[in-house]
């Protein structure tokens, strides 16, 4: 299982951003989300972001960048290529016999 640390290192400034603005984590204004080049730096000042939530909310948080993280990984990329291979073969022979999967 690929860690939520992996993906904060690889995510898009702007999209981290955009994630805990979603979730209506609280971020200061001045928080730097280029931190040092994006390495151990980030992944800390991020972890300090969600030490300072609550257990539960920290927790599902931590747990959906895990996901992410493993989405985004080489075997997820492999899984979601081949998902989609399927489901428009599927797509295919459901048209043909004129029901929708």
């Amino acid at each position: 299982m690929a860690s939520h640390s992996a993906y904060i290192r690889k995510a898009p400034a702007e999209r981290l951003s955009q994630f805990f603005w979603a979730r209506r984590v609280d971020v200061p204004e001045d928080f730097d989300w280029a931190s040092e080049g994006r390495g151990t730096a980030l992944v800390r000042a991020i972890d300090e972001l969600l030490d300072g939530l609550p257990a539960k909310q920290q927790d599902g948080l931590k747990a959906e960048l895990d996901l992410l993280a493993s989405l985004a990984d080489g075997n997820g990329c492999l899984a979601r290529i081949r998902c989609a291979v399927g489901m428009a073969s599927t797509w295919k022979v459901s048209k043909a016999s004129r029901t929708f999967c």
